[in-house]
């Protein structure tokens, strides 16, 4: 009991002991937070006195879950919403009876219940939460924020699409409780609302106004439909990265229809729960948007832009095993400058370092947007043609070769530079079957077209 006088502690105290309390009267501030901190109350009473907000405030502070009643002497509508914002759990109003006190022991006991329950709630999708951000990668975050807004709403079915992390296009679809084939409708369907046009709320389907949005309801409905579902709505909001030259796009990091909840209607505080769920799925699209440019920028030549020797042998294995789980061919181009050290001994190593960078974009043109361009070091340079065969990668290589020699380098400067190149082969399985001897046949390959220069060989 805090800042009672004596007779209001003697009477409280009498009733308190008839039901089975052992009251402990403290007097000011520093008092009542020191008792809370070393006696550890069940419960405690603060009479509502000038300090008593300001006491009740201190004590909520200290103890979040700490159920405390307000005895008001004059029940005013002003003084019982002063206890209630200061922190109140229950208020009562002087004199206390027994019948009172019962009601406000019962009422604090219950707030305690629903704290608890409430506590419990937001851990639960605070660990949900933390599970989402703590995935880097848009293979794990994507299927994992439909499994979690699943679980946390009791859905039964969902359909989810994301943007790709560049631009706004359906980059990846999951589904769960749906056939593919009309997963892949519905997501078709849901597509164009990643271009911004979805509202920042979460809403049941059928309850949306937009006349935008109808037409979709419309439309998924005919696909998925039996019954009358419920369906919720849940847009995963996307900020615009710190480089973006529209920081102000209001596109969506992926959209997702929650299909009916087993325990009937999609309430509020499903609604709620999906809410916090897509805000948290969005800071960890950002994230692994960051993650992913990071990596990028790892794996790329810092002079021509092209991908480096970490990319190169990296994914030479991913693709070398692709081929062999499906029975294709890979192969793999060696090109080296002829001459280069010219250009540079002539002119500059400015001059140099620009003709390895038109190097690269004639390079990068040359190949399908599935191959892989490589500076491999100084002027020279490995292409990975995926599910290539040997016979195709000579003539790819023989076109590269071709349009080199006829390339003008450095024209716009004035320098009109003329250069050839030298070009190895080697295929998967034929010439290797790991990444290092499929580069070191092309590279011995390479060696001998350069024996009379501006030619392509064939690994042995």
């Amino acid at each position: 009991m805090v800042d009672a006088d004596e007779r209001e502690a003697e009477a409280l105290g009498r009733l308190l002991r008839a039901l089975g309390w052992a009251p402990l009267r403290v007097a000011g501030l520093e008092a009542s937070l020191r008792a809370v901190e070393t006696q550890f109350p069940a419960l405690v009473i603060v009479h509502l006195g000038e300090s008593g907000p300001h006491v009740l405030e201190r004590l909520r502070s200290l103890s979040p879950f700490l159920p405390l009643i307000a005895v008001i002497e004059k029940p005013l509508l002003e003084s019982i919403a002063a206890a209630y914002e200061a922190g109140a759990s229950v208020c009562m109003a002087e004199p206390v009876t027994e019948p009172a006190l019962r009601d406000a022991l019962r009422r604090a006991a219950q707030h305690v219940h629903r704290v608890t329950e409430e506590r419990s709630e937001l851990l639960r999708l605070v660990v949900s939460s933390r599970a989402i951000n703590a995935s880097l990668l848009f293979s794990d975050i994507h299927p994992l924020t439909l499994d979690t807004l699943m679980r946390e709403t009791s859905s039964t079915a969902a359909v989810g699409v994301f943007a790709d992390p560049d631009r706004v296009n359906l980059g990846l679809r999951a589904a769960r409780g749906i056939p593919d084939e009309q997963a892949e409708r519905v997501a078709q369907v849901l597509a164009p609302l990643l271009d911004g046009r979805l509202a920042d709320i979460v809403a049941p389907l059928d309850e949306t106004t937009d006349p935008g949005l109808r037409e979709i309801v419309v439309s998924v409905l005919k696909e998925w439909s039996t019954g009358s579902p419920r369906m919720l709505l849940v847009p995963i909001p996307r900020r615009p990265r710190p480089d973006s030259e529209s920081p102000g796009a209001r596109n969506a990091g992926g959209v997702l229809l929650l299909r009916e909840a087993s325990a009937g209607p999609f309430n509020s505080e499903a609604r709620e729960c999906a809410m916090f769920l897509a805000a948290q799925a969005g800071i960890a699209f950002q994230n692994g948007a960051l993650y992913a440019a990071a990596e990028e920028r790892s794996y790329l030549d810092p002079l021509t832009g092209l991908y480096n020797t970490r990319y190169l042998y990296s994914t030479l294995e991913q693709e070398i095993s692709r081929s062999a789980r499906y029975g294709h061919e890979l192969s793999v181009l060696f090109l080296d400058l002829d001459r280069f050290k010219e250009v540079n001994d002539r002119h500059n190593h400015l001059v140099g370092s620009a003709v390895l960078i038109e190097t690269a974009h004639v390079l990068d043109r040359k190949i399908r947007q599935v191959d892989s361009a490589v500076r491999y070091g100084g002027d020279e340079f490995t292409l990975i043609l995926v599910e290539t065969s040997h016979p195709g990668a000579l003539n790819v290589a023989e076109r590269i070769r071709a349009t080199v020699a006829e390339h003008v380098f450095q024209e716009a400067s004035g320098l009109s530079i003329r250069l050839t190149c030298s070009i190895g082969v080697a295929t998967f399985p034929a010439h290797g079957n790991q990444p290092r001897s499929l580069i070191e046949a092309s590279d011995l390959a390479m060696y001998r077209a350069k024996v009379s220069r501006d030619r392509v060989c064939s690994a042995s």
